[in-house]
């Protein structure tokens, strides 16, 4: 048998955190103490499998060994800090001081049982994967180049899964310049209930910094526009927009700003961006393809499912899917070269592959999860 690998991990917590990890550790890992002078601990970490990242082999148990303290010989480095101003739990890598951080929301059980199952467990992977590819955690090295080709422009990005590496270095390879697609969600509040008047000028002013230096030909960007309520309800997918936006009676004015707010994101690029609407792209052969590819997402999206569905009944959750799938799957269909990751979830391109469809593939990038939208709150 296989001698399992062994990791060091540096685990920098608010004192309470670090009480209730090492409950948990002992209690539903079976961790036992390897170190009695630092208290550390060791446990078996089984493999989990991360919506945002596709390991190229299956993943192998792992003998992780924590520490509560700063240690110049651990392997991986992750800080633990409280969440402000978002909705959701999110890490991300500090090329700075090499470490990774974690925000969260919440100190209890629940959360430490998250953390330590799918958080940890999968930084740990995620890092030993990208080191290999000679890559950092969130994307390629600047400067990097792969068989000669130079990748480093996507240094502040991160690839869905190994292939998109594979696709966009083909592509890099025949011509200087790049098109991108990416499509942006509502600009809803932190209560999912109407548009936002105004986004955060630091955080649009980093998205702007990091999409200016790709060096692109062209940017297409899709997103919702008024025209696009009697297209979307002729196709049955109209619960791709927000219900108490959808029944609002002033949602013309809230999708009009929509569409304003969207343009502001993208001023003062060094290239040409094109704004399309969702009816833009849509149509019958789109549908009928998503509503097979919705069949099985629900399944697995519905065992995590984003803050949104909780607004939605079974059904509607399943036309909701359906939509995102058609969307998805349009911009796949483009003549792109690959696609640029700023909505929050990734959840629903993996569990539908919608970056594959007949010939086509459509490499991802994404940006790191604080960046995403929303960028409202």
């Amino acid at each position: 048998m296989k001698e399992m690998k062994e990791v060091k991990l540096s685990l920098l917590v608010p004192e309470r955190w670090e009480r209730m990890i090492r409950e948990f550790l002992v209690k539903e890992k079976e961790a036992r103490e390897v170190n009695s002078r630092d208290k550390e601990l060791e446990f078996i970490d089984e493999p989990r499998y991360a919506e945002y990242a596709e390991w190229p082999h299956l993943p192998e148990r792992k003998k992780i060994k924590v520490c509560f303290k700063e240690d110049g010989a651990a392997d991986v480095k992750i800080r633990f800090l409280p969440a402000r101003g978002i909705s959701c739990n999110w890490f991300k890598f500090s090329s700075n001081s090499g470490e990774f951080v974690v925000y969260y929301k919440k100190e209890d059980l629940c959360a430490v049982r998250t953390m330590v199952n799918t958080v940890i467990g999968n930084i740990v992977r995620w890092k030993e994967e990208r080191d290999k590819m000679g890559m950092l955690p969130w994307g390629f090295k600047k400067g990097q180049t792969i068989e000669g080709i130079c990748l480093g422009f996507l240094s502040d990005f991160t690839p869905l899964t190994k292939r998109d590496v594979e696709e966009v270095k083909k592509k890099v390879a025949k011509k200087r310049k790049l098109r991108a697609v990416t499509a942006l969600c509502l600009h809803a509040d932190q209560e999912r209930k109407r548009i936002v008047y105004f986004l955060k000028e630091k955080k649009i002013r980093e998205v702007q910094k990091m999409i200016s230096r790709l060096p692109l030909e062209r940017l297409v960007v899709v997103t919702f526009h008024p025209d696009d309520i009697p297209v979307l309800e002729r196709f049955g997918i109209e619960k791709v927009i927000l219900p108490s936006i959808y029944r609002a009676e002033d949602r013309e004015e809230q999708l009009k700003r929509q569409w304003r707010l969207s343009k502001e994101v993208f001023e003062n690029l060094p290239f040409p961006v094109d704004f399309l609407k969702i009816s833009d792209i849509l149509d019958r052969e789109v549908m009928e393809e998503a509503e097979r590819r919705a069949e099985g997402m629900i399944i697995e999206i519905q065992k995590d499912p984003p803050p949104v569905f909780r607004f939605l009944s079974t059904n509607e959750m399943k036309r909701r899917i359906k939509g995102e799938a058609a969307l998805c799957l349009s911009l796949t269909q483009m003549s792109c070269d690959f696609y640029l990751g700023l909505e929050v979830h990734s959840k629903y391109w993996k569990t539908g592959n919608l970056y594959k469809w007949g010939e086509r593939y459509l490499p991802t990038f994404w940006l790191p999860s604080s960046l995403r939208q929303h960028w409202g709150w």
